[in-house]
């Protein structure tokens, strides 16, 4: 018999904040549809793509702890550029903390990985 791993507690925190991402980038698309079509389709997409994440992360799908590392790390690099470039702003810091915190909490640990069935 064999049994389902534990979710992790940081990794249903994530996977939470990536649902209510979602649903933040998808009320928006629908209330600005109108007014901002082509802005509208893409909050669409990204909500939804979001919410797949979502729902990967607290199943503990192989891809979704890959494409959460990934996107961790492309925000690192891209709020790290803002900065650097002179954009000292609370928004970027935060979101500079917020990818390191995922990533490294990601990575660090390999019961984390181990939970996803990722080595």
């Amino acid at each position: 018999m064999q049994y389902a791993p534990r979710r992790p507690l940081g990794v249903t925190i994530i996977a939470i904040l990536v649902a209510v991402a979602a649903v933040v980038e998808i009320i928006s698309a629908l209330t600005t549809f109108g007014l901002a079509g082509g802005l509208a389709i893409s909050s669409l997409v990204t909500g939804v793509l979001y919410l797949a994440v979502a729902w990967g992360l607290w199943t503990l799908r192989f891809w979704a702890f890959w494409i959460t590392v990934v996107v961790s790390a492309i925000g690192l690099v891209v709020t790290f550029l803002e900065l650097v470039s002179g954009h000292l702003t609370v928004t970027y810091v935060i979101g500079f903390i917020i990818s390191a915190v995922i990533f490294v909490y990601l990575l660090i640990d390999r019961s984390i990985r181990a939970a996803f069935g990722a080595r």
